[in-house]
């Protein structure tokens, strides 16, 4: 069996609903203790109902992590403050 290079097809396709992807940026960054560079490639649906429900997943997504940060922060607060708390009333006692 001989492999064709022109058989192949030279447009990437939507994972979710089989459209075609539309390349919006292509950046080549070199991670910071990496020897080789990477390739950040960002593609848009061109089926737009698609790609409005990939950035509105996208969004969620965004939120969680900011609301998951905000409450580890307030956490980390609450525990610091009830370390200080315990410190004085050891203070006290003695």
């Amino acid at each position: 069996m001989i492999n064709n290079s022109s058989n192949k097809k030279s447009h990437i396709i939507c994972s979710q609903c089989g459209s075609e992807l539309i390349l919006i940026s292509q950046v080549k960054v070199q991670p910071e203790g990496t020897r080789y560079p990477q390739i950040n490639t960002v593609y848009r649906c061109s089926n737009e109902e698609c790609q409005q429900k990939k950035d509105k997943e996208k969004t969620d997504r965004l939120k969680q992590k900011e609301d998951r940060l905000a409450i580890d922060e307030k956490r980390a607060k609450r525990i610091q403050e009830a370390k200080e708390t315990n410190k004085k009333s050891k203070i006290l006692e003695n």
